[in-house]
């Protein structure tokens, strides 16, 4: 993929994470007008940073959209090839088995975080996602991949939990 097919896609993913982001801020803003909190005014609000922040991440990714089509003298007709590229490309990768178990591995972690997080203990989690990520990566013999997990989730609860009196998830 060369440099203005990169550029144009990173400034289009840009402007939809500064979007999503200054959005989320006035949600914030609207949730925190309401009781018990009635912070009305906007400058003093939780969501007033994350407005600054999206707002200006999108007009970063509009400067460097201009400047990739400016500078790359793309018209309609480039842009949408652009995009075509992107999206073979992207497709390709999919036949990579790197690729394929990065997504997995993501997929993991996802459901340690949004599944298994606040519905079990936090070392009855941890220890199930060490356990299906070491099966699924293949890490060693079923016994260490048991013990190594047991272990650092208990070192780690012992850690935190016991010495440091933090409060784990």
């Amino acid at each position: 993929m060369d440099n203005k097919t990169k550029d144009t896609i990173f400034s289009i993913l840009m402007l939809i994470l500064g979007t999503y982001v200054t959005v989320e801020g006035f949600n914030i803003y609207r949730k925190a007008a309401l009781p018990p909190y009635k912070i009305t005014q906007f400058s003093v609000s939780p969501g007033f940073l994350p407005v600054i922040v999206g707002v200006g991440i999108i007009l970063l990714a509009l400067i460097l959209l201009v400047r990739t089509i400016v500078t790359n003298k793309t018209g309609l007709s480039g842009f949408i090839a652009i995009i075509k590229n992107f999206v073979i490309s992207f497709i390709s990768a999919f036949k990579n088995p790197g690729v394929i178990k990065m997504i997995i591995g993501t997929i993991l972690m996802f459901i340690l975080t949004f599944v298994l997080m606040g519905r079990v203990p936090f070392w009855i989690g941890g220890t199930i996602y060490m356990i299906a990520t070491m099966f699924y990566l293949r890490a060693s013999k079923w016994y260490i991949i048991l013990s190594v997990s047991a272990g650092t989730m208990a070192l780690i609860y012992l850690l935190f939990q016991v010495a440091f009196k933090t409060i784990l998830p």
